[in-house]
Order: structure tokens, then sequence, then C-alpha cells
């Protein structure tokens, strides 16, 4: 189901924090958070460090990619894509180059040395198209709307895509990838987790789930060897244990939310994405339109809501980890990067 939030024009701001009504220092309350807006002329969606140290963002309504410079806390450039791309992923090939996708069936790179973008074609189907990198050299991408794992070919650079054995109507959306290039996916209308053996070029399990609706992100966490999944719809977390096959859940503060709700474009709270921090002791949770983010202590599966810092709409989409282990996520609508510490 293609999202179709408009990330508005909000003007950035000197951010304050806030909680009960009292304005608080940062340097007093933790996790907190500070806002860099410096530099962004449109709202970061999703972040990726990048070969040189740096955080890369799209700016998806923008068709832009951000390159924000961590020594200077600020957008130090910012790099144009086809019109109308409506930038959505972004990773890092083995070629050290920058690899997007845009909602409007767009896959390509971003030359980060020369600045040259070079766009691929048939990316069919797209939807939130999410792209993996597979130790066999090619590029899996998720067509959601459609169902199916593009390959990309980066010698030929031809785009072929299969729905495999996938049961139809997947919505396959993002994955987990374990060491040794095992990857989990999520097939988000079906409730399903379906593991991929690029190898033999087919799906050989799928897990089904009960206690959720919706697995829309995955993440692993070594520490546990565990995958955990973020459901958009029910907006609670599963635990999928490798070792036993057993799948657990936990609740959210999050209200469950309505399909319907997707295909507008008001901003509202459900769990988009998730990050375990450096250590494996916490696994962090962004949640769009609920002005926080979640961070779940692993130890014990507790719970906590964090919003000290974030800017006035604190809207969180995806985060990302620098190379000193600090934590980052964005937020749209404040058109800000945030730091935690």
């Amino acid at each position: 189901m293609r999202r179709l939030y408009s990330f508005a024009a909000i003007a950035p701001v000197v951010v304050v924090t806030v909680i009960a009504g009292v304005v608080t220092s940062p340097d007093r309350v933790r996790p907190c958070a500070t806002a860099y807006s410096k530099g962004f002329t449109g709202p970061p969606n999703h972040v990726t460090l990048g070969p040189d140290g740096n955080l890369w963002a799209t700016e998806g309504q923008n068709d832009l990619i951000a390159k924000f410079d961590m020594r200077l806390h600020r957008v130090t450039a910012e790099y144009r894509v086809p019109k109308d791309t409506e930038l959505h992923d972004l990773v890092v090939g083995p070629d050290g180059n920058l690899w997007f996708t845009g909602q409007n069936n767009r896959f390509g790179k971003l030359d980060i040395k020369t600045g040259k973008v070079t766009v691929y074609p048939r990316l069919v189907g797209a939807g939130n198209p999410h792209i993996w990198w597979a130790p066999d050299g090619y590029a899996y991408i998720s067509e959601v709307d459609a169902g199916r794992l593009a390959r990309f070919d980066p010698k030929t650079g031809k785009l072929t895509s299969s729905a495999y054995n996938l049961p139809r109507n997947s919505e396959i959306h993002s994955f987990a990838e374990l060491p040794g290039g095992v990857t989990w996916w999520g097939l988000e209308s079906k409730n399903e987790l379906a593991r991929f053996d690029y190898r033999r070029g087919r799906f050989d399990r799928f897990v089904h789930l009960t206690g959720g609706n919706g697995p829309h992100w995955l993440a692993y966490v070594p520490q546990d060897h565990s995958i955990w999944i973020a459901f958009e719809y029910s907006n609670n977390l599963g635990r999928f244990d490798l070792r036993t096959g057993k799948v657990t859940y936990l609740g959210t503060p999050l209200k469950p939310a309505a399909k319907s709700l997707f295909v507008g474009h008001t901003p509202f709270p459900y769990l988009t994405q998730m990050l375990p921090d450096a250590q494996g002791r916490y696994l962090w949770v962004a949640t769009l339109g609920g002005g926080e983010v979640l961070r779940v202590d692993l130890r014990d599966l507790g719970v906590k809501r964090i919003y000290c810092g974030l800017g006035p709409v604190g809207a969180t989409i995806v985060f990302a980890r620098d190379r000193t282990g600090h934590m980052w996520v964005t937020e749209p609508f404040d058109r800000a990067l945030a730091r935690f510490h």
C-alpha cells in the first residue's frame, strides 16, 4: 500500500525541549536529542551512513539527496535526482556509491565523488521499494505494489523482476539481513515472514505471524539472534527467535492504525523503522506522527517513550548510527536530523 504523506513546508526553528509544559535542559535529561536543520531545503526521510563518514538523507518531496557533514553538523551539498522520483530508500552499495529507490518506479545511484546521478529503467509496481545488495553482487529491490523482487545486474545495468514463489499480493516490503547473506522479508498483506535463498532463487521458509498486523519493518539483533518486527497496522512489535522459531509479541503505547489512514496526507502514529544500538542493548523504534521515538530495553523488554529534544512536530521516520555509535533519526516535518545523547 503506497504512503501518500505530503511533507508540508515547515520553516526550520530553534528547538526547545518541552516536557509536560516545562522547559528543560537537554543536558539534564537522558536520553535526549539535539536537532540539526541547517542546510535542508526539503524534508529528510531515509538516512544512511556514507562511506565518507557523513550522513546522507533523501529529501523525497524535493527530489534531492542531502549530504550532512558530521563535522559541521549541517547539510553542505544537495544532489538532484530526476523530477517526481519521490525518493524512498537509500543504501551504500558494494562500489561505495549511494543507491536509491523512488516510489515512482525509480532505481539509481549517486556517485558521491562526482555527484553524477544514474537511473536504471524497468522497476515496475515499486510502491515503497527497499534495496538489498546480496553477496552474489546483485541488488534485489522489493516491488511492494507488484508483490515481486527485482534483481539488478550492475555489470549490464539491467533489471529483471520475478514473484519467485511468493503468494499473490504479498506486498513484500523490507528485510533483515543475517550473517552469511540470509535475508528475511516481511509480507505486509499476508502477515508472514519469508526467508529468501538467493543462491537457489526462491523463498524457502515462511512463518505466519498471528499476533500482529502488517509486518512493515524488520531488524536483526545479533546479540539475541532474533528478528524484530514492527507491525504498521496493529502498532505492536514481534520478536522471532531464530534459535527456537518462536514468535513473541510486545505491546507499545501506540493504538492500532486503520488501513484507510495510509492513503491520506495527514501524519498519524505508526511504527515505521527500527534499529538496534551499537551494543545491542536497546532497540530504537520510530513512530512517524507519534511525536516521539520508542526505546525497547532488550534485557527486560521495557518500552520507554522519548521526545526530549525533538522538534515541535517531532515526526520520526528512519534511524542511522554514525561511526561513534550515536543514534540519529530523521524529522521530516521539522526538516532536521536529530542526534541522541
